[in-house]
């Protein structure tokens, strides 16, 4: 599944978000500039979200380079 990033900046609670997510998918990569929504997602997460964007923490730039 791809989401574009401004799906995250939605008026839903992240909490809800999740929900959904953990029942569809075995792990996450995200593309989004602000960290804290990262954070706050794995907060009700139940599966691995791997940070593909962001300049905190960002392991896999090559990764998300080739993705584009």
């Amino acid at each position: 599944m791809l989401f574009p990033s401004e799906t995250l900046d939605k008026r839903e609670h992240p909490k809800d978000v999740m929900n959904y997510l953990n029942n569809w998918s075995d792990g996450l990569i995200i593309r989004h500039s602000d960290f804290s929504k990262l954070k706050e997602l794995s907060l009700y997460g139940s599966i691995p979200i791997v940070n593909a964007m962001t300049t905190n923490n960002h392991p896999c730039e090559i990764l998300s380079d080739l993705f584009q």
